[in-house]
């Protein structure tokens, strides 16, 4: 070897040409400092291979951390499959179970289901089984069986949509909910399955450590009992939030189920015996669907005016109510006889449909017979309107009026003939009276506390 040459692993001193170490500062021979480019040299190349060794170490670190925070999505993703396998196989058990007692049936043989059932549980048994295969192969393929088990759910909320015509439930949102966070779960899973490829060392779940290799009381026994301590921590912490989101969800279950429930017709039943034991005849017609001005609370006040019970109604007994659902029948006794209130529920509550009242006794129709004879008797209309009801009097009468001054039957009117007795009980009776040249026809109503004229057809001229 040539004195030019050098070996390798040593420098010469500049001052004495001694020969030194690589990493040596100063001169052995002659302790004179030795040149900075030659430790420079030799120095530089360890000095990039240290920090190439411990950028590489960062890097694996870094995506170690990431990984450990991206690789839940995986195990929730698994935990998606696990469920909504479960539930496809209560589903089909139950389709089997619908299906054999189809089958009994005489007309279910031929139909329409009967050549579709065996699609039907084809269908259902595939989706079983692949939602089994993403709960065993979403840990070794996370990205594919992600993006599957998102398309998955989203054709299942969409076709649960379609066929609820779309409306919005607590089921629906929840679904919506897992479409959206499986479809972020994909993201994470691409993550996840790109660090695996990377460094294949990164496992989704923890192997245990070969019994022959554990050091009993080393740094994985610490590590391990950290790790339990905050499982523990954790799962505390997580049963305390899961707690106060069940109360919450009963407050508020219990809440919407107060301010969504089906209203109870007892507060308008309660109206209406308030109403009626106070002689309340406008509020009674208020209860009813289409108001006071509707017939049936036109009907039922002239019901109580026929009887004289608008001032002071009779008592009644404590009711029953018979609930229909949307239909409800409340039944008292009055004066002996039932009365019933048929009641009906929509939108904005329950509302009075109709009112049966009891029956009752009407007078005998003689003395409203003998008024009548004696009024067309009398000389003059005045007695014969007086007999028309207060509301109908004036239109009535004047219509009377012209019929006799037409007639010439203003003072005098001809003699009744044999007059029918009409019919015992009836609230309405009309009668057919001979007179010299034809018939007269008069229709008497029972309005409290007489009977009524309420129409009158003279003979043709």
């Amino acid at each position: 070897m040539s004195d030019s040459e050098e070996e390798p692993g040593v420098q010469p001193c500049p001052k004495c040409q001694a020969e030194n170490a690589l990493d040596a500062a100063y001169c052995i021979a002659c302790g004179a400092p030795l040149a900075p480019a030659a430790t420079a040299g030799g120095g530089g190349v360890r000095s990039r291979r240290r920090a190439r060794a411990t950028g590489d170490a960062a890097e694996q670190a870094r995506a170690r951390h990431e990984f450990a925070r991206v690789k839940n999505s995986v195990l929730a993703v698994r935990a998606v499959f696990a469920a909504s396998a479960i539930y496809a196989v209560v589903q089909v058990l139950l389709w089997h179970v619908v299906l054999a007692r189809l089958q009994r049936s005489v007309e279910f043989a031929g139909s329409e289901l009967d050549q579709w059932s065996t699609v039907v549980s084809i269908l259902g048994w595939s989706q079983v089984a692949l939602l089994a295969a993403g709960f065993f192969f979403v840990l070794r393929s996370p990205l594919i069986w992600s993006v599957t088990g998102a398309c998955y759910m989203t054709l299942s909320v969409a076709l649960a949509l379609w066929a609820s015509d779309f409306s919005i439930s607590v089921a629906s949102l929840i679904g919506l909910f897992t479409v959206v966070a499986l479809w972020f779960a994909v993201g994470q899973a691409a993550r996840v399955q790109r660090l695996m490829a990377a460094d294949p060392k990164l496992q989704i779940v923890r192997k245990r450590i070969d019994p022959s290799r554990k050091v009993v009381g080393g740094v994985a026994d610490e590590a391990r009992e950290r790790r339990r301590l905050e499982k523990r921590r954790t799962f505390r912490s997580r049963l305390r939030l899961l707690g106060a989101v069940a109360v919450l969800l009963v407050i508020g279950g219990v809440a919407i189920w107060q301010v969504t429930k089906p209203p109870s017709p007892d507060a308008t039943i309660a109206a209406f015996a308030k109403a009626w034991q106070a002689g309340d005849v406008e509020a009674l017609g208020g209860l009813f669907v289409d108001g006071p001005a509707s017939r049936r609370a036109i009907g039922l006040r002239e019901e109580l005016e026929r009887r004289g019970w608008q001032q002071s109604m009779p008592a009644l007994t404590a009711g029953t109510l018979d609930d229909r659902g949307d239909h409800a029948v409340e039944s008292y006794t009055c004066t002996g006889e039932p009365l019933r209130v048929m009641l009906a529920r929509d939108k904005f509550g329950w509302h009075v449909t109709g009112v049966s009242l009891p029956n009752y006794e009407v007078p005998a129709f003689a003395s409203g017979l003998a008024a009548f004879t004696a009024a067309w008797q009398a000389k003059g209309p005045e007695a014969l309107v007086d007999m028309f009801r207060p509301t109908s009097r004036e239109r009535l009468g004047s219509a009377l009026k012209r019929m006799l001054e037409k007639r010439k039957w203003t003072e005098q009117r001809p003699a009744l003939g044999e007059v029918p007795k009409g019919k015992s009980g009836d609230v309405r009776q009309r009668l057919l009276i001979p007179l010299e040249d034809g018939e007269l026809e008069v229709v008497f109503e029972f309005w409290h506390p007489s009977w009524r004229l309420v129409g009158i057809k003279l003979p043709q001229e």
